[in-house]
C-alpha cells in the first residue's frame, strides 16, 4: 500500500477551536448575508453554531461610508425621546395624527430607536424634528478581509460642535439600500453619574472640559409617554438627591443652558459589545487557583493553591481536577489529575516543575472539575522571565567591573587573563537566593576596589596584584 506523506502545520488556535497541528478538522461555515445587517449576521450565526459549526468566517469590505448628520430642535426634543426611548400607544398616536405630530409612531415594535439598522420610513419620522447640518464622506478601512474598529472623528466638524442631540445615518456610497446604519449621540459638557439606590438616587455632574463639579444643573425624571416623574437640582459640588425611582422611570436629563446629558434608565448604562463576557461559567464548581506569585525563571519549582466551591460557597465533596500547563504558544506541556485531600475538603496544593528550557513569555494553567469540559473552570496565568529584577543588577555590576578591568590594567594580555578569571570567578548566570546576594555583594565589592585603585593612580601590573 502507497504510503501518503502528511505536510505538518503549526496549530493556530481561534479563539478555543486549534487549526492545524494535527488537531482534527474543524467545521467551518461562512455568512451568506449582507454583513451590514448587523442583526441578520448575528443571527445567522447562532444559527450555525446551533448547527454544529465550529468556526464562522465573515468578510466586511466597506472602505468608506457616507454619514448625514441631523440635529434635533430643542422645541422637539421631548417628542424625539419620547420617540426613541419612550413607548407609546395606538390610541394617543391617533389623537396626534389628527393634528398632525403623531408622524414618528412605529407601526412594528411601538419604538423607534433609532440604534443599528433603521429602514428610510422610520427615519422619515424625523423631518419634522431635526434638520440636515453635515454631510461628509469617511475612511473606514483601507485594507481589505481585516477587522478594524474606526472611529469618526466628529469633534473636528464644525457644525457638531453646537450642544444637542445628534442623529448619524450612515449608507454605503453608490448603494441606495432601503434600511440603513443609525445611531443618535449628545453634545454636551456635563457629565452625568448616577448611584440608584432603594431610598434616594445621587446625581453627580461635571463639566467634561474642566472636570470640576457643576452646580445649577436641573434634574428630571422622565417615565412613560415622557411624563415628569420626579425634579431636582444640583448643589455648589455638583450634587443632586432625589427620593428612590420608582419603576416606571425611564430616562434621567440634566440640563443647563442649551446643554441636555440624558441617562436611559432601562437600558444598559455599558456598552460591552466589543469584549469577551466575564463572570464564572453555569456550573456548579467554582474553581479559584492562585500561587506565591506571578513570575518565574525556567527551571523553577513552585506551590499552586485551588481552592474548589459550589455556587454557594460550600466546599465541593472530594473529586479529582484537571489541569494543563500550557506554554505561550497554546501547546499542553504537562496536563495531570490533582488528587483531593480527604482531610481538606475543597482545598488541594501541588508544586509544579518548570522545564529548564521552558520558553519565555505568557503560561497558563487551566483547572477543570469536569476532565471533558471543553473550556476551563478557572485559568491562571504566569509569566516566565530569563532574568529577574536582581540578575539585572547582577549583570550590569558585572559588566561594569569587566570594562573598568579593561581599562585599568597595564597591559591588553594582562586585561585578557584578569577577564577571564572574573569569568571564572563566578557563574555568568547568577543563583537564586542567598547566592544571588553573595554574587551581587562580591561584583560590588570589587568594583568599588578596582575604582578605588584607579582614582589613585595605581593600575596593577600582575593578575595576583588584580586578585588582591
Amino acid at each position: 500500500m502507497p504510503t501518503v506523506r502528511v505536510h505538518k502545520t503549526v496549530g493556530v488556535k481561534v479563539g478555543n477551536v486549534q487549526i492545524g497541528g494535527g488537531a482534527p478538522v474543524a467545521v467551518q461555515s461562512m455568512t451568506n448575508t449582507d454583513t451590514v445587517d448587523v442583526d441578520a449576521t448575528a443571527r445567522q450565526c447562532i444559527e450555525l453554531a446551533q448547527a454544529g459549526s465550529e468556526l464562522v468566517r465573515i468578510t466586511v469590505n466597506i472602505p468608506e461610508v457616507d454619514v448625514q448628520f441631523l440635529r434635533v430642535s430643542p422645541e422637539k426634543m421631548p417628542q424625539f425621546i419620547d420617540m426613541v426611548i419612550g413607548k407609546r400607544n395606538a390610541a394617543a398616536d391617533d389623537e396626534e395624527n389628527e393634528e398632525g405630530e403623531g408622524d414618528y409612531y412605529d407601526y412594528w415594535s411601538n419604538r423607534n430607536r433609532l440604534k443599528g439598522q433603521t429602514s428610510g420610513w422610520q427615519l422619515n419620522a424625523l423631518q419634522k424634528m431635526a434638520e440636515s447640518v453635515y454631510n461628509g464622506r469617511f475612511l473606514t478601512n483601507d485594507v481589505p478581509n481585516s477587522r478594524k474598529v474606526s472611529f469618526l472623528p466628529v469633534e473636528k466638524i464644525a457644525e457638531l460642535k453646537e450642544p444637542g442631540i445628534y442623529v448619524a445615518v450612515m449608507s454605503r456610497p453608490g448603494f441606495f439600500d432601503n434600511d440603513f446604519q443609525v445611531t443618535y449621540f449628545y453634545v454636551s459638557d456635563i457629565g452625568l453619574h448616577v448611584r440608584r439606590q432603594v431610598k434616594q438616587t445621587d446625581v453627580f455632574t461635571t463639566g467634561l472640559k474642566s472636570g470640576k463639579a457643576l452646580g445649577g444643573v436641573d434634574l428630571e425624571v422622565l417615565g412613560a409617554e415622557g411624563k415628569s416623574l420626579l425634579q431636582g437640582k444640583t448643589d455648589s459640588d455638583g450634587h443632586g438627591v432625589l427620593p428612590g425611582l420608582p419603576d416606571g422611570a425611564r430616562l434621567l436629563l440634566a440640563k443647563r443652558g442649551k446643554e441636555t446629558s440624558i441617562i436611559a434608565l432601562q437600558e444598559p448604562g455599558l456598552d460591552l459589545a466589543e469584549f469577551d463576557i466575564g463572570g464564572h461559567l453555569p456550573r456548579d464548581a467554582k474553581l479559584f487557583a492562585w500561587a506565591g506569585r506571578d513570575l518565574y525563571r525556567p527551571g523553577e519549582k513552585f506551590t499552586v493553591s485551588l481552592m474548589a466551591r459550589n455556587a454557594d460557597g460550600t466546599a465541593l465533596p472530594p473529586a479529582p481536577i484537571k489541569v494543563d500547563l500550557k506554554k505561550p504558544d497554546g501547546d499542553v506541556v504537562n496536563s495531570t489529575m490533582w488528587q483531593p485531600n480527604a482531610k481538606t475538603a475543597g482545598y488541594l496544593q501541588q508544586s509544579i516543575d518548570l522545564p529548564p528550557d521552558a520558553a519565555t513569555g505568557k503560561w497558563t494553567l487551566e483547572f477543570r472539575a469536569d476532565p471533558s469540559a471543553k473550556r476551563p473552570d478557572t485559568i491562571s496565568q504566569l509569566a516566565l522571565s530569563g532574568y529577574t529584577r536582581y540578575g539585572v543588577i547582577w549583570r550590569a555590576l558585572r559588566g561594569a567591573l569587566l570594562a573598568c578591568t579593561r581599562r585599568w590594567a597595564a597591559t591588553p594580555e594582562l586585561a585578557t587573563r584578569a577577564i577571564q578569571w572574573l569569568e571564572a570567578r563566578r557563574l555568568p548566570r547568577p543563583s537564586a537566593g542567598y547566592g544571588l546576594a553573595l554574587d551581587y555583594f562580591y561584583w560590588a565589592g570589587a568594583l568599588a576596589a578596582l575604582r578605588e585603585n584607579a582614582a589613585a593612580g595605581r593600575r596593577p601590573a600582575s593578575l595576583a596584584e588584580l586578585r588582591q
